[in-house]
């Protein structure tokens, strides 16, 4: 599972990029790295913070660990075996000035959105949203500090 963002309606801001050309895409590349890796670690935190308040599962005998206190619909899945927050990756898509966070792990995406027999646990979705607006004031303190000659 993959989430992308997409800057769009910033018809100003565009402008302003082309008339300083390189050094603009630089400035566009730098913050959207920094918003896929801060989306990555609030993800990974969001999943590994806790208490969560769902049910709680016995041990299960054979496997190490103790009692597990799963997630209630809406929080973050707890983590478990910690497969899913190793699994958390950001990667950049070369041809398309492009930052991808997601997992391959399949079960990420029927926590993020549920399914018909779970409620979903969204975890990279709210990381994505709390990213938008600082990966904005980025961008916009970026070119304003090109504007300025730095």
């Amino acid at each position: 599972m993959k989430v992308g963002i997409r800057v769009t309606g910033a018809d100003e801001l565009i402008r302003e990029m082309r008339r300083y050309g390189d050094r603009a895409n630089e400035v566009m590349d730098g913050a959207l790295q920094k918003a896929a890796i801060d989306t990555r670690n609030e993800a990974v935190a969001a999943i590994q913070r806790g208490p969560k308040t769902g049910s709680v599962y016995p041990a299960v005998r054979g496997r190490r660990g103790s009692a597990h206190q799963a997630s209630a619909p809406g929080e973050p899945p707890a983590t478990d075996t910690g497969t899913l927050v190793r699994s958390v990756r950001w990667v950049e898509a070369p041809a398309a000035r492009e930052w991808r966070v997601g997992t391959a792990v399949q079960y990420g995406a029927y926590l993020e959105f549920g399914t018909s027999r779970m409620e979903a646990r969204p975890w990279l979705f709210p990381a994505v949203q709390e990213a938008i607006p600082v990966l904005r004031k980025r961008l916009v303190d970026g070119m304003e500090r090109l504007a300025r000659g730095r």
